[in-house]
Order: structure tokens, then C-alpha cells, then sequence
């Protein structure tokens, strides 16, 4: 709606038909300008394209808080993910030349499934194969870290435990055959104990360690994407549709709304307070109450034939 201001007073507001009617140029050019630069973003937008790698989780060997708690471990391998030491063994595993690992963070992107406990690795890249490429290359980078970090994490406990049996050994061998009843077997004995105990716990924890660093397993290697991903020109213009719509709307009912000018003979009355009774002007409505008037219509025209504007105003005393 947009309305009218004379000698004070705020007239009527204008319905938006009439608002529209009055600057459909204005509405249609902006409408234009949106679309244009729609097109101009889906030409001049370099092609980018998405690939996804999956990797499966199997929970068996990891600790009990991890795997009753749900999301906790894929949350851990979704942050590991994007870490700079897997990064940059993904630099290093794919050879990528003058590539900085800050930089393939902003093209990758990890994330839990939701169906099964998977990690999905999605990596955008210049082309199909590139970006298929990249998230392999990722995910196969995160399969290495988590083993390097699993081995890691077992060394000292394995390393303690190797030491032990070692110093076993010797003090089993330097025992000998001791004489039976006598205190050196008793202590023979005991060592025999500590070892076969000692032994248990170095086995359990290399089947930890296999179990741990088993976790993690490629599922899918990503495949090549038939089509970009970005721009996308459907969405694009469906966009620049809408918000040029909105703001031809905004842009009709300001500049009615700020335009004091009587732009037709409705406008004319309103301002007046008249009513008309016959309106000349090629837009005029037809109303069967002017046909008293069509005589004096079909003078003006004849004595005007140029088409130019004349108001006629009548008034009685009354």
C-alpha cells in the first residue's frame, strides 16, 4: 500500500495493484539486475566438486566408556580428522607439492553417520578426481595416525613389561637347578610365577594394541563426482528469484510511498475530495455509469486527437 500526502493531511493509501501498475519498470529492473548476477555467479564461479570416503569403526577393542557412550568415539575420529598431523601426512602420502596442511582444512569436512558407525571423509577439490583423491587420501592418512597414536600409547606400558621379563629370565637362569626343599627353589619358583603373570599382561596388551588399531578400517574409497557441486545454477537463480522479488516489493511501496505526484484520475479525486466523471487517459477503467458522458468523451477525443492531458473540473453550489 502506499499512500498520499496533501496540504497536510495523509490521504488514502493506494492499493499495491496501482503501486505496482506505476512503477513496474523499476519492479522489473531490479528483478533483472538479481538474475543477472545470478547468471554472472554460475559463468564466473570456478567448478568445485565434492567426494566422500568412508571408514568403518568397529568399537570391539576400544574401552568400555567409549563404546557406551553414543557418538563419543566417532566424535574423537571426526576431531582427529581434520588435525594437522593427519593433515600433513596426507601431504605427504599424496605428494601434493607447494600444499600447505592449513589449507586442505578448509576443503575437508568429517562427520558421523548416522545409520552405522561410520566416519564420512568429504574433501572438495578443482575436479572430479582431485577431490576424490583428497578424501582417500585423508582417511587413509587418519588410518595411519590412529595406529602411529595406538602404538604410541602402548609403548611404555610394553616396553616395561618386556623389561621385566627380561630381568626374569636372567635370575631364572642364574638359579639353575636348585636343590629340591632348599630356599634358592622356593625362590625359583616364585620368579617361574612372576614370569608366567608378567608374560599374560605383555600378551593382553599387544592384543589390545591390535584390537585398537584395528578400529578404524576404509570402507569406500571416495568415488570421482559426476557433476560440480558448486555453482549450482537452479539454486542459484531460485535465489536471486526471490530476493529480487522481495526487494522490487519494497522498492515499489517506498517510492510510492515517497512520491507526492497524482499519477491518475483516482488519485486526482482522493487529493480533491471529487469524484470523477470521465476519465481520458488510456488506462482509464471501463464503467458503465460514464456512458452519460460518452457524447462529451467523444468531442474531447475529437478536438484533441493528440492524445494530451486536460482535466475537466465541475462543481455546483450545493
Amino acid at each position: 500500500m502506499a499512500g498520499q500526502r496533501l496540504g497536510g493531511e495523509v490521504m488514502p493509501f493506494q492499493s499495491f495493484g496501482d503501486a505496482l501498475r506505476h512503477r513496474i519498470v523499476l519492479a522489473v529492473g531490479i528483478i533483472c539486475v538479481f538474475l543477472l548476477v545470478a547468471v554472472g555467479a554460475t559463468l564466473f564461479t570456478r567448478p568445485t566438486y565434492r567426494a566422500t570416503a568412508t571408514l568403518f569403526v568397529d568399537v570391539r577393542g576400544q574401552d568400555t566408556l567409549l563404546r557406551q557412550s553414543d557418538g563419543l568415539l566417532g566424535a574423537q575420529f571426526v576431531q582427529q580428522a581434520t588435525s594437522r598431523k593427519v593433515l600433513e601426512e596426507t601431504v605427504r602420502s599424496l605428494k601434493l607439492q607447494g600444499v600447505k596442511p592449513d589449507s586442505l582444512s578448509k576443503r575437508v569436512h568429517a562427520s558421523v553417520a548416522k545409520a552405522a558407525p561410520e566416519i564420512l571423509i568429504t574433501a572438495e577439490g578443482p575436479s572430479a578426481v582431485a577431490a576424490a583423491d583428497l578424501a582417500t587420501g585423508v582417511a587413509t592418512a587418519l588410518i595411519t595416525v590412529h595406529k602411529a597414536d595406538v602404538k604410541q600409547l602402548d609403548s611404555q606400558t610394553r616396553g616395561y613389561l618386556s623389561g621385566e621379563l627380561t630381568r626374569l629370565e636372567t635370575e631364572i637362569q642364574q638359579l639353575g637347578n636348585p636343590a629340591p626343599g632348599s630356599a634358592a627353589l622356593a625362590r625359583l619358583t616364585l620368579l617361574q610365577n612372576q614370569y608366567s603373570t608378567t608374560y599374560a599382561h605383555l600378551q593382553n596388551v599387544d592384543l589390545g594394541q591390535a584390537e585398537l588399531s584395528d578400529a578404524l578400517s576404509l570402507q569406500q574409497n571416495a568415488q570421482p563426482p559426476t557433476a560440480p557441486s558448486a555453482p549450482d545454477p537452479i539454486r542459484y537463480l531460485l535465489v536471486a528469484l526471490i530476493g529480487g522479488v522481495a526487494t522490487a516489493v519494497i522498492a515499489v511501496l517506498l517510492a510510492e510511498r515517497l512520491d507526492d505526484r497524482l499519477s491518475d484520475a483516482e488519485a486526482l479525486a482522493r487529493a480533491t475530495g471529487t469524484t470523477v466523471a470521465l476519465d481520458l487517459s488510456r488506462h482509464a477503467p471501463k464503467d458503465p455509469s460514464e456512458s452519460a458522458y460518452a457524447l462529451l468523451r467523444a468531442s474531447l477525443l475529437a478536438r484533441f486527437p493528440t492524445g494530451k492531458r486536460r482535466h475537466g473540473c465541475a462543481g455546483n453550489s450545493r
